[in-house]
């Protein structure tokens, strides 16, 4: 089988390993992606920090918040379980009693440092540091305004994922692990997780999964158990844990029929374009450079499976959501590209024995994009100025607004609103506001009425029943309605 993923070295090929137990990794190339990855994600923390507000004061993140605060415990939604291990952190705070900022600030630190950790147990721990790499790429390649809208559990999902082949790539080297009982209680465990995390996980495993099979780079009959399983484990879920929010999102794939073959004319389409080059040119670079080595080498099935699964997966999400949608959404959609791009770039198109030179270019590459990741807080910080602007403006009053009457290029999302004000203000005015934007103002009229309530879009909330410690409401004063309140609007 393929022994690409660890290089052999000199002292390696003499005596030659047993041949049921492939080469352990070079040690220069676990220490330079060690390195690589401790930078990268270091910067990723210090940003995580600095632009912490941007990150939790930001539609969903505020909402969790909100929710795990209110109630105590986990705030998990359409059974993505795997939201369990980020929220934890901000969850133990909670119950440990620490104050608002540093539970936003927590809850903001979590996702690079779990990612971070992640990575070391990959490289460090399993012993594939190309594995590791592909993480690595996956956070920084495409990553822009996602770094930002923070929650996503198809980007945690992808990181377990990897994790999880680390683990398969492991017990290859080693079959003594895989006969150890702990392997068949965790396994299905595990597996379960991962169909969880986020519907579209099905082609991101799929795509390792053939790309594994065709390239030999794992025992088959390990592959054929772990494939199973998983499409056992995907077709339960989809039998019996169905919500609305992916149904409605699954079914807009009846589209690709519907746009063809018109979908240059698709708004989704057209805005994606603008984004490979304008943020993802470096990903563009690595479908070139795949082009040129696979017809270089005949690499003819390398060639199709990511070509077809690039310009598939790109349809296939742009044509369910035709409706140009905002940019950070939208990227998230786009994100398993990196991962059809980057796997056979790194673990067939790298050389074994890279030269510094590689290891310089790919450390300029994660720095070009760590300050494209930086520079792309703009809008998001601009977003947070008006809601400060919008505060000062309105000390004081409680507020139902027509969000019609307001800059959307600026708010992006105003569903979360009352979580992301009520924060917001908490913590840089000590006083909790009640604000909430709608495009439908004439459904909130009884709203004056309820003088000591906190109105969210889904759910009125007595004073006296939130947590002292995080809501400072000290007024009772009505509820004003700002718009146009007439019926059938």
């Amino acid at each position: 089988m393929a022994t690409y993923l660890v290089p052999q070295t000199a002292e390696h090929l003499c005596p030659p390993p047993p041949p049921q137990i492939r080469d352990s990794p070079s040690y220069d190339e676990r220490t330079a992606i060690t390195w690589l990855g401790i930078g990268t994600y270091t910067v990723l923390i210090v940003l995580a920090i600095v632009y912490y507000l941007e990150r939790t004061a930001f539609v969903d993140i505020s909402f969790h918040l909100f929710s795990l605060i209110t109630s105590g415990t986990w705030a998990i939604q359409n059974f993505r379980f795997g939201a369990l291990f980020t929220q934890a952190v901000p969850l133990l705070g909670i119950h440990m009693g620490l104050s608002l900022h540093s539970l936003a600030l927590l809850y903001s630190l979590v996702f690079p440092i779990l990612y971070a950790s992640i990575f070391w147990i990959v490289v460090r721990v399993l012993g594939q540091p190309r594995l590791g790499l592909l993480l690595l790429g996956y956070h920084v390649v495409m990553v822009t305004d996602t770094f930002y809208w923070i929650q996503s559990e198809l980007s945690q999902g992808v990181a377990f994922l990897i994790l999880y082949f680390a683990v398969l790539f492991r017990i290859d080297q080693d079959p003594m692990e895989r006969s150890k009982p702990v392997w068949s209680m965790v396994h299905p465990v595990v597996l379960f997780m991962l169909v969880f995390f986020h519907p579209l996980m099905l082609f991101v495993f799929g795509f390792l999964w053939i790309y594994f099979w065709h390239t030999q780079a794992l025992d088959r009959r390990l592959l054929g158990i772990s494939g199973g399983a998983f499409s056992s484990m995907y077709l339960i879920k989809h039998l019996f844990f169905k919500t609305p929010y992916d149904t409605q999102s699954m079914e807009g794939m009846g589209n690709l029929v519907r746009f063809f073959p018109h979908y240059d004319e698709v708004p989704t389409m057209i805005a994606f374009a603008g984004d490979l080059i304008h943020d993802y040119a470096f990903l563009l670079a690595g479908l070139f450079i795949l082009l040129i080595w696979s017809m270089a080498w005949r690499k003819w099935m390398i060639l199709v499976m990511v070509f077809g699964s690039f310009v598939g997966y790109t349809l296939l999400v742009n044509c369910s959501y035709p409706d140009d949608t905002v940019k950070f959404y939208r990227e998230n959609l786009h994100l398993p590209l990196a991962i059809f791009v980057l796997t056979p770039l790194i673990l067939q198109v790298l050389p074994a024995r890279p030269p510094r030179a590689a290891w310089l270019g790919i450390g300029v590459i994660c720095l070009i994009r760590l300050v494209h990741i930086q520079q792309a807080h703009e809008p998001y910080t601009a977003r947070l100025d008006w809601m400060r602007q919008f505060l000062q403006d309105h000390p004081g009053q409680k507020l139902i607004v027509d969000d019609r009457l307001l800059p959307a290029d600026t708010l992006l999302m105003t569903w979360a609103s009352p979580y992301e004000f009520w924060l917001l203000s908490t913590l840089e005015t000590g006083q909790s506001a009640s604000v909430l934007l709608t495009d439908q103002p004439q459904e909130f009229v009884w709203a004056a009425g309820m003088p000591d309530q906190f109105i969210a879009k889904w759910g009125v909330f007595p004073y006296d029943h939130l947590p002292g410690q995080y809501f400072q409401f000290r007024d009772k004063v009505p509820y004003q309605v700002i718009g146009d309140v007439q019926p059938g609007r």
